[in-house]
C-alpha cells in the first residue's frame, strides 16, 4: 500500500512539473501576490503604506535556492543532478559548485525571480570564469532543472 502511494505521489509530482514547469518561479504577471499593510500606530506617517508585495512561488523558489547553495547540501545537489540529468553533468556541477553558489546568492535579494534568471546567472558567472559557452549553458540548465524538481 505504501509503495503504491509513493508511486502515485511521484507520478503526480512529475506530471505537475511537466504540465506547469514555470509555476515554481514567479512570473511578472503572477496571480499569487498578497499584500501586507502596516498599521502599527496611527501617529506613524506611512501607516497605510504597503510593506512588500511578495509572490508565493518566488518565496518557495528562494527557499530552494538557499537550500541549494548551502555547502552542506553540495553532495545532495550533485547527486540529484546525477540522477535526473546525468553523471557527466554531475561531475561538472561538483567541479564548479562554488561558482554556482556564488552566482545564485545575488538572486536571493530580488523581489521576484524570473524562471530564466537561475540559468542566466549561472551561465554568466561560469562563462566569465572561463568555462566554454556550451558547457556553462548546460550546467545552468541542469541546476535550474534540479531546483524546479525540488520545488
Amino acid at each position: 500500500m505504501k509503495k503504491r502511494k509513493s508511486i502515485v505521489l511521484l507520478a503526480l509530482i512529475l506530471l505537475g512539473t511537466t504540465i506547469f514547469p514555470n509555476l515554481s518561479f514567479a512570473s511578472s504577471n503572477s496571480d499569487y501576490i498578497y499584500e501586507q499593510e502596516l498599521s502599527i500606530n496611527d501617529n506613524f506617517d506611512n501607516a497605510n503604506s504597503k510593506i512588500q508585495e511578495r509572490s508565493i512561488p518566488s518565496w518557495i523558489s528562494k527557499k530552494a535556492i538557499k537550500a541549494a547553495i548551502k555547502p552542506s547540501n553540495q553532495r545532495k545537489v550533485v547527486n540529484l543532478v546525477g540522477r535526473y540529468v546525468g553523471g557527466d553533468m554531475a561531475v561538472k556541477v561538483g567541479k564548479y559548485y562554488d561558482k554556482i553558489a556564488e552566482a545564485l546568492e545575488p538572486l536571493l535579494k530580488w523581489a521576484e525571480i524570473p524562471a530564466q534568471a537561475v540559468d542566466d546567472s549561472i551561465y554568466r558567472t561560469l562563462y566569465n570564469f572561463g568555462v566554454s559557452s556550451a558547457e556553462a549553458r548546460s550546467i545552468g540548465h541542469a541546476v535550474k532543472t534540479i531546483i524546479d524538481l525540488v520545488i
